[in-house]
This record gives C-alpha cells, sequence and structure tokens, in this order.
C-alpha cells in the first residue's frame, strides 16, 4: 500500500479525492474506511462482470430479482481477490478522522481516452459506495475544493470525450443514470472486442450516433463469433443508451 502522495501529477494515475461534508461521523469513517482499506497489491477489479452487476441491479433501476445487498454484490468485484486487473490502491498519510482519504487508479492504457473512461467510472461507483462527494484529478493536489461546488461528483482536468459522457460536475440526483449508462456502454464495448483501447470509438459513437445503443449493438453483431446470441444478450444496455442520447 503506497502512503503519501507524490510531489508532482502523474499522467499515469488519476487521484480520487473523497470529500465529506463536512466531517467524519463514526459511522460514514466506517464505511469509507471497509471499502477503501479493502485496496492492496493482490485486489484487482474485474470490469466486465462489476459492469454486469451495475447494469441488472435494482439500484439503478434494473430488472434483476438479486436477492444479495447490492453494494456488496458490487464490492466483489470491485475489490477482487481473483485473477484481475490491479488499478486501485488506498492513499494514507497518518490518515484519520479529520484528514481526507485518497483513492489513486492506474492501469495499463493505449490512451487517455480509455484511462479517464475508466477511472471516472470507479470514481462514480466509489462516490455512491461511500456516500462522500469525490473530485477526480490528474493532480494528487487538487485545484477544486469540496465547497466550490455542490454536485456529487466532478471532474478536474480530464479528457474532453469522458467529460462530454459523463459531464464535468455530477450532481447527486444523476449519479445512478450515469453509473448505469457508463455499464452499458462497457457492456456493449466488451460484446463487440475485449479491448479497452477501442472505447475512444465508443465515446465518439455516442458523440456522433443519434441512437448510439443501436449502433454499437450492430457492431457486436458483426464482430462477436455468436453475434445473435450476444445481441439478445445486449438489448436492454443498447435501448438505455439510445434513451440516454435523447435526454
Amino acid at each position: 500500500m503506497r502512503t503519501g502522495p507524490p510531489r508532482r501529477a502523474n499522467e499515469d494515475m488519476l487521484y480520487f479525492h473523497m470529500i465529506p461534508d463536512y466531517f467524519f461521523t463514526p459511522e460514514s469513517w466506517e464505511i469509507a474506511h471497509s471499502i477503501l482499506s479493502m485496496f492492496s497489491g493482490e485486489n484487482g477489479v474485474r470490469m466486465a462482470a462489476l459492469a454486469d452487476k451495475i447494469f441488472q441491479s435494482k439500484y439503478v433501476g434494473g430488472s434483476s430479482d438479486l436477492k444479495t445487498d447490492f453494494y456488496e454484490s458490487w464490492i466483489e468485484e470491485l475489490a477482487s481477490r481473483e485473477k484481475s486487473r490491479n488499478m486501485m490502491q488506498y492513499m494514507a498519510q497518518s490518515f484519520d478522522m479529520i484528514g481526507n482519504p485518497c483513492m489513486v487508479f492506474y492501469k495499463p492504457s493505449g490512451n487517455t481516452t480509455e484511462f479517464h473512461f475508466f477511472g471516472t467510472y470507479l470514481a462514480l461507483i466509489l462516490a455512491a459506495y461511500t456516500g462522500m462527494r469525490v473530485v477526480v484529478s490528474h493532480s494528487p493536489i487538487t485545484t477544486v475544493r469540496g465547497r466550490d461546488f455542490m454536485e456529487f461528483v466532478a471532474l478536474d482536468s480530464v479528457d474532453s470525450h469522458v467529460t462530454g459522457f459523463y459531464k464535468k460536475m455530477i450532481p447527486l440526483s444523476q449519479m445512478e443514470f450515469r453509473i448505469k449508462a457508463a455499464s452499458a456502454l462497457i457492456r456493449l464495448g466488451y460484446g463487440s472486442k475485449l479491448e479497452d483501447s477501442l472505447f475512444p470509438k465508443y465515446l465518439r459513437v455516442f458523440r456522433d450516433e443519434p441512437l448510439p445503443g443501436s449502433y454499437l449493438l450492430k457492431m457486436v453483431y458483426r464482430d462477436a463469433n455468436d453475434g445473435e446470441a450476444k445481441v439478445r444478450n445486449l438489448i436492454d444496455e443498447a435501448i438505455f443508451l439510445d434513451k440516454v442520447k435523447e435526454r
């Protein structure tokens, strides 16, 4: 586990600055500590499984009859000890209930857009789980202070294609909607090809096409070996993304 932030911004990392409003209570500290302390050198993220569970979750309007607590089902994939990519670590330096916790996100990436898209996705999930506002920044010392914005998540110096999808400021009322939209995009993208480097292309489809979900579903049919079966499994995701574009 890394302790203390580096002295300067690192282009290979995104920092999730967690902001308690306005101080930690014992209850909020327990929630934050329980998830942040899960991340070490042995824990990783199962991105495809995470997106699947979130899209199907009742929390975000899904139709699944999941009996387990939706948060706990997310965390199984968000901090998995199975074969998965280690992408986050908790950073602390004499951290107590007075300070602000910080997560650092990193992953081998083919481009900045891909890196920022997945980083922001995980930041939104952490914000939803902990109930704390989050600033996503390239810098270990963010220029956006919690008192400077009223929304739930703020994206500071994040790729413009990514902010175009999520929006630069995400209010609490839009959190579920944005998390589910990103989950749908990940599901459709992975349905076509399991390559993270293609997500800038998928974001351009979302930006440029009037019905991006339908367009991506055609890509799934064209690119996948078992296209018909995958299309049937991804129709809900495509319909949801089409509705997202209409809003």
